[in-house]
């Protein structure tokens, strides 16, 4: 065999010597806590897929978790005793709300209505309402309290039964007037919308079964 010139020989010794970094040392841990050495990028590295990789298992975990507490809500003894308990769907959707007394008698289950007849204080108004205005409300006729179309369901600051309450669209027919105004926060809702009712001479509302009655507004859904 052909001996390599001095040159190759030198070459061969310093690649020899040179230290290539073990980016995936064996076994899978060995890197991990080495302040020095071949290992230690190998090391850091796998520290940091490691630490990422068990961030993420973490994640997965506490979803997993807060699912399972969703699951294993329950309705309290005092709520289940209730003139008009909630389902189990809405008390899980609501808890803070319905336990919350200042939205409802945890004994009786009575619902605390927002106070000026849920009304921002100072934003009422008297308005005319014109043919073809659509206005609707979630509930049945015999209520009072109406909403522009166009309102979302959060703004409306409705209590949480509302939510499967019917749905009703209503259309006016003829002028009438009406107080109008800016919707309080209320059942942990932002309100904001608008909501319109007409008064008696007495200070009492007219319902919606009685405004139809008057041929003012007619109901055109459902």
């Amino acid at each position: 065999m052909n001996k390599l010139p001095n040159s190759m020989k030198n070459v061969r010794e310093k690649i020899k010597h040179i230290e290539i970094p073990n980016l995936f040392p064996e076994p899978a841990l060995a890197g991990i806590g080495n302040g020095g050495g071949r290992n230690a990028l190998g090391g850091e590295l796998f520290s940091v897929v490691k630490s990422e990789t068990k961030g993420t298992g973490n994640v997965g975990k506490g979803a997993s978790e807060a699912g399972k507490h969703v699951d294993d809500v329950k309705i309290p003894e005092n709520i289940k005793k209730w003139n008009y308990p909630p389902s189990e769907e809405l008390y899980k959707k609501y808890e803070d709300v319905y336990k919350n007394p200042k939205y409802y008698d945890q004994e009786t289950g009575e619902i605390h209505w927002p106070p000026n007849d849920g009304f921002v204080s100072g934003t009422q108004k008297v308005e005319t309402l014109h043919p073809g205005t659509k206005l609707d409300r979630y509930g049945n006729p015999k209520g009072s309290f109406l909403a522009p179309e166009s309102d979302s369901f959060p703004i409306r600051a409705l209590a949480p039964h509302s939510e499967q309450a019917p749905y009703y669209v209503y259309e006016v027919i003829a002028d009438f007037e009406v107080t109008s105004g800016k919707i309080a926060p209320w059942f942990d809702q932002p309100g904001g919308g608008t909501q319109i009712i007409k008064y008696k001479p007495n200070g009492r509302t007219y319902s919606i079964e009685e405004l139809i009655e008057l041929e003012i507004i007619k109901q055109i859904k459902p």
